[in-house]
């Protein structure tokens, strides 16, 4: 029988614990949330009370932000209320979402001891010139190492990847799914580039620099990478 797929408590942290912000952020907007850090039990006691969670097991998700970043205080903060519920095993895991270039042995060491078993990276691509282009600040190699730190530790890892950059190409799309492959992560997520209001992208838009993506042309080019991320292992 095939493992029950998690139910997800969502936590959004916008913008929080981010060095810059990226040429199409504007998480605010993404999340509907404000600046203020969530309240963490009463999220997971509603999770509880829910008929849609049945008996899936129930995962605590941090999104959106750095949480690697944060200081350790602000961390704990979040990863505190979550402890008595791991060690009841009414909660199974927590998972955060953080960029590569925010974790070193010591976070990585901290975070599993606190409950984390699962790490998203915020990638968006493996190509070093579509990464400056887009703002991102940290490099193809980054994403490498942090891979592998996390591996070592015995952690999940997900790879969070973005079609129709500004600069990229549907074939380099292609090239950054492979790579991605070939670090051997257990999951991925896929996400089309969307203009919000408020971010870089949006001015580029409205001089006609940026052209996003048909419906059609998204939909295409999440397809491709989802088949070769998953006939090499990867879970999307």
């Amino acid at each position: 029988m095939a493992a029950l797929k998690p139910f997800i408590v969502p936590l959004f942290i916008p913008h929080q614990g981010c060095p810059h912000t990226c040429l199409f952020c504007n998480q605010r907007t993404i999340t509907g949330a404000g600046a203020d850090l969530p309240s963490v039990s009463p999220a997971v006691e509603a999770a509880l009370r829910s008929p849609r969670r049945r008996s899936r097991p129930v995962e605590v998700a941090f999104y959106g932000g750095n949480f690697a970043s944060l200081r350790e205080s602000v961390q704990r903060g979040l990863l505190d209320p979550c402890q008595v519920y791991l060690k009841t095993g009414t909660v199974r895991s927590v998972r955060i979402s953080t960029r590569p270039d925010s974790l070193d042995p010591n976070r990585i060491r901290f975070l599993k001891a606190q409950g984390v078993g699962t790490v998203e990276l915020g990638v968006q691509s493996l190509d070093n010139r579509v990464l400056k282009q887009n703002l991102r600040g940290h490099s193809a190699e980054d994403v490498e190492r942090a891979v592998g730190l996390l591996r070592e530790a015995d952690m999940v890892v997900g790879i969070q990847l973005m079609v129709g950059l500004w600069g990229d190409t549907p074939d380099g799309m292609l090239r950054t799914a492979r790579k991605t492959v070939a670090m051997k992560p257990q999951l991925a997520r896929i996400y089309p580039t969307l203009v919000l209001a408020g971010s870089a992208l949006a001015r580029l838009y409205r001089s006609g620099r940026y052209r996003p993506l048909s419906v059609m042309q998204a939909v295409r080019q999440c397809v491709e990478a989802a088949d070769i991320l998953e006939a090499g292992g990867v879970r999307v």
